[in-house]
């Protein structure tokens, strides 16, 4: 939370386009999640719940400026768990596709 905070002033201007970028982040993956192209598995579209979700809630508990002890470890849990479903999801796509280039030979 305090990596972000710190970027946010000095690399990237203001907050407000970071707190923008997780708030459009979420909205992407949801628009894709709930799109009838959508041809994820329950495994991916569970993952992508998660991201959506941490991205909304991350973006909500940013602005606040306290050092609440409590927020910051739930920001923590917050980016571990985005970082590992974000992992996790990009793990299950390898694999498809090459579950489809090996079934396409």
């Amino acid at each position: 939370m305090e990596v972000i905070r710190f970027l946010a002033k000095h690399i990237v201007t203001r907050e407000g386009i970071v707190i923008t970028l997780m708030f459009v982040a979420a909205i992407w993956e949801l628009i894709d999640i709930f799109s009838k192209k959508c041809t994820y598995e329950k495994k991916e579209k569970i993952f992508s719940y998660i991201i959506a979700f941490s991205y909304i809630i991350e973006g909500i508990l940013f602005p606040i400026r306290s050092l609440n002890v409590v927020i910051n470890a739930i920001c923590t849990l917050l980016c571990v768990t985005l970082l590992v479903c974000l992992i996790l999801r990009l793990r299950l796509r390898i694999i498809q596709a090459k579950k489809a280039k090996q079934a396409s030979l």
